[in-house]
């Protein structure tokens, strides 16, 4: 059994969280090596992954929030010493890629201008189409940037379809579990649309 303090969220404030939470979303997806990689390769693929994750994951993370607050939510993210530790650590592993250092806490309540329950669903649908997103206009920009820039676009593009892929698994606690239940028609779009960034 986990000591509780190694679940609750750490003390940080929120901007800081998002940029931890990349910069681990990076090392998760790529090893630690996509570090050096902005050093000696600024422009190449590993540095797109970089980027990319990072960019990713913080956008992934607003759109979930601000969709939250939409939806007449409190919202914050917040990174817990579990999810940052094992993602972290699965950067040192193989073929394992666990990317799950924080969330957005919600707190929800009616109110008289949105007195229905939040569309969960919807919520967690903002933050895989951010990503999808990034990775259409990653993919596009390679056909009107110059050469040496395509392999960066190609890592940003790369790494933002695979946070796609993996975020919409139909299991808890990913947000595909949440989608699929209420819209099974706009999970299969976004999955598709996943793999075929992922391997066109």
């Amino acid at each position: 059994m986990l000591p509780q303090s190694f679940l609750r969220p750490l003390q940080i404030v929120e901007p800081l969280a998002l940029i931890i939470a990349g910069i681990a979303a990076a090392i998760a997806l790529g090893g630690p090596q996509v570090i050096l990689a902005l050093y000696y390769d600024a422009l190449g693929y590993h540095s797109g992954v970089i980027v990319g994750a990072v960019i990713g994951m913080i956008l992934h993370e607003l759109a979930h929030k601000y969709y939250a607050i939409r939806e007449g939510c409190r919202a914050s993210y917040v990174l817990t010493p579990f999810g940052l530790t094992i993602t972290l650590l699965s950067g040192f592993i193989p073929f394992i890629a666990i990317i799950s250092p924080g969330y957005v806490a919600l707190i929800c309540y009616p109110t008289s201008w949105l007195p229905r329950e939040p569309r969960e669903d919807l919520i967690a649908a903002s933050g895989i189409a951010t990503n999808l997103i990034l990775s259409f206009i990653a993919r596009l920009a390679c056909s009107i940037t110059p050469y040496h820039l395509h392999l960066f676009l190609a890592g940003f593009a790369q790494i933002n379809a695979w946070m796609a892929f993996f975020n919409l698994l139909p299991i808890p606690p990913f947000d595909g579990h949440r989608i699929i239940n209420r819209m099974a028609g706009i999970w299969l779009a976004m999955f598709i649309a996943s793999l075929l960034m992922l391997f066109l």
